[in-house]
């Protein structure tokens, strides 16, 4: 009886999270097309030109907290499909993805080792770019993605040589909302909580903690047999930004 009062709650957020979540980024996309349509008409007047990019800004962070919550709820509970999936090229993808956004700033990631786990793709590709993009985010110079193979289990570990995280976030709970002390101030503060659910999705789990000079995020995942990869052609090892090494 308890367990299925403990499912039935579960469940209930879960749909009222999905629900929330769709129903907040209709009105969000009505209310930017307009401050959108009212830009082009202030701009002889400054003060008002700069109120309404800051009114796009919050409502651009509103809607990645909308998309994230939808993941979220998404994600929590669900059982991903089954393929062989080599995380380095996963990795390597990722940091691909991470280092082509616009602006980003240039940062020495590198990738090594070589890690098998069974799982979906999109999911995992979905949690190493979360972790790359907060190490790039928040690093000095450069970012360290290591694979391993080990004891019958695949692990990844993204490292950086930044700040390091706040007391509160290190372990293997992660608050949501909770967001860290770099560079970056942009996020919702779901990025670990949406990773950690990927994870035990997947039958693993995930440890952020800090090193002797940043912080480092250890994901520990199901290994599986060093098959051919069945996830697409591996991409290169470092991001077209990456320096040389």
């Amino acid at each position: 009886m308890l367990l299925e009062h403990l499912r039935d709650s579960f469940d209930s957020e879960r749909r009222f999270l999905d629900d929330a979540s769709h129903e907040l980024r209709t009105p969000i996309a009505v209310a930017r097309g307009e401050l959108d349509l009212l830009s082009h008409e202030a701009r002889s007047n400054p003060s008002m030109a700069e109120g309404i990019a800051s009114s796009i800004e919050e409502l651009d962070r509103l809607d990645r907290l909308a998309a994230d919550l939808l993941t979220l709820a998404r994600v929590r509970g669900a059982r991903p499909t089954t393929a062989h999936c080599d995380l380095a090229a996963i990795a390597r993808r990722a940091t691909g993805m991470v280092m082509r956004e616009p602006d980003q700033r240039s940062v020495d990631v590198r990738v090594r080792g070589e890690a098998y786990t069974a799982g979906e793709v999109e999911s995992l590709e979905r949690v190493l770019v979360n972790l790359v993009a907060n190490a790039v985010a928040n690093c000095e110079t450069q970012v360290d993605v290591e694979c391993v193979q080990e004891d019958g289990a695949a692990i990844v570990t993204v490292s950086d040589d930044g700040p390091g995280f706040p007391e509160e976030m290190t372990g293997s709970s992660f608050p949501r909302f909770a967001t860290g002390r770099g560079r970056s101030s942009s996020g919702t503060g779901l990025g670990l909580a949406i990773v950690s659910a990927i994870v035990h999705a997947h039958g693993g789990s995930l440890t952020a903690e800090n090193g002797q000079s940043g912080a480092r995020v250890v994901v520990r995942l199901p290994g599986s047999s060093n098959l051919p990869s069945q996830n697409g052609t591996p991409t290169r090892r470092t991001s077209p930004r990456s320096r040389p090494h």
